[in-house]
């Protein structure tokens, strides 16, 4: 089964510090390039953390694995 071109082939989700507040970032990695997405803002990096590894997890179940794995 082929992966469509609007189907990302990796995600990932980072704790960015800009301003003075903690974001979390979705990153999507698509054949045409990267995209990424700041989701919410923490006045706490601990928090912005734990909502960070939520997020993550949540998203990556709609993604379908690479082939081969």
């Amino acid at each position: 089964m082929s992966r469509s071109s609007n189907e990302p082939i990796y995600l990932g989700c980072h704790v960015v510090l800009d301003r003075g507040s903690w974001w979390v970032e979705l990153e999507f990695l698509f054949e045409d390039g990267i995209r990424r997405k700041r989701v919410n803002s923490f006045r706490s990096e601990g928090r912005a953390r734990v909502a960070a590894r939520w997020i993550g997890w949540a998203a990556q179940r709609d993604i379908d694995p690479p082939m081969g794995m």
